[in-house]
């Protein structure tokens, strides 16, 4: 568990890449049922084993149920103000709760900076062509344009290669962490650029944000509670109040999304893994103390998800009769 969870567990610079990945692996933790069943979970991923082509198969197969869950929680979520009440909607809660669930069976088995585009990529091209295939939602060039943007914003972050400096491990302190100025400064700076695509796009891009900032602060819960397992202090008043923490931002985070899918299921499904996967970049760096290189492949990626997004927050045209 320790290995495969807590990779260059003693790092203490890590590269944009190694946030993601540690971004992505500890996310799942929660998402899959208690820890005692994902240990157990482990000891049987040991002893099968899985070639890598195995593994990015069932790696499809987890984008591919993430993606079908998301358009029944769009189909689920008509209505706005009871969407938990229609059983689409924990049909499609399901489905993401077994896409993580497979996405953990794979990680031992596959290099991470190829599985992680695998499975994201896979998870916005199910949604996208359910969106115009099924839903029968208007296609354009520009909305194919930003599906590759954003695309190509996740395999540049999660290809990075940077050198990573060895320090010990220290106890997190979670509330001392969130009162840091660098954190607090980025969170001002992201509710900023929300607010900025608020006022420039309306609503069609608020949600989407709001949504993979909560999944970015969430991040940073299971991280916490993560290192203080592997230290073995999870078990005190103040890891109870992270865990109530991750719940409330679990539940925002999946409420924004509901809101978001209000929205062409073809858009969201494309645009909400690439911000999701570079919040925990940007906010896990000020609060963890890590040093984050800024290299070339950091800014592509940000440049090709912020034009991504720029191209999927155009409601697509419906063709002329």
């Amino acid at each position: 568990f320790g290995s495969s969870f807590f990779p260059n567990r003693s790092a203490g610079m890590r590269s944009p890449a190694s946030l993601l990945q540690v971004a992505t692996k500890v996310r799942y933790v929660t998402e899959v049922g208690s820890l005692p069943a994902l240990l157990t979970l482990g000891s049987v991923m040991s002893a099968s084993g899985l070639t890598t082509a195995e593994s990015l198969t069932l790696g499809v197969c987890s984008g591919t149920l993430h993606g079908v869950g998301m358009a029944l929680r769009k189909l689920g979520g008509t209505a706005q103000d009871s969407y938990w009440a229609d059983w689409r909607w924990w049909m499609g809660i399901l489905f993401d709760a077994s896409g993580g669930a497979l996405f953990l069976t794979v990680v031992p088995f596959a290099p991470t900076v190829i599985l992680l585009p695998v499975v994201a990529i896979s998870q916005m091209s199910v949604g996208y062509l359910i969106g115009i295939c099924y839903m029968a939602e208007p296609k354009s060039l520009q909305g194919f344009l930003g599906l590759l943007f954003a695309a190509v914003s996740i395999i540049a972050l999660a290809t990075q290669t940077a050198a990573e400096i060895a320090g010990p491990v220290s106890q997190l302190n979670f509330f001392e962490s969130a009162r840091r100025p660098a954190f607090v400064a980025m969170n001002c700076l992201v509710i900023l650029v929300i607010a900025a695509a608020y006022l420039s796009m309306g609503q069609s891009m608020l949600f989407m944000l709001l949504a993979a900032y909560a999944d970015g602060l969430q991040f940073l819960t299971t991280r916490t509670l993560s290192t203080t397992l592997q230290l073995g202090t999870i078990w005190t008043p103040g890891m109870f109040c992270v865990m109530g923490l991750k719940v409330f931002f679990a539940v925002v985070n999946l409420h924004w999304q509901q809101l978001g899918l209000t929205r062409t299921l073809s858009q969201f499904a494309a645009a909400y893994p690439a911000a999701a996967a570079i919040m925990p970049v940007l906010l896990g760096t000020p609060f963890f103390g890590d040093h984050l290189e800024l290299s070339r492949g950091l800014f592509l990626a940000l440049a090709s998800a912020l034009l991504g997004l720029l191209l999927l927050s155009e409601p697509p045209k419906p063709p002329s009769p």
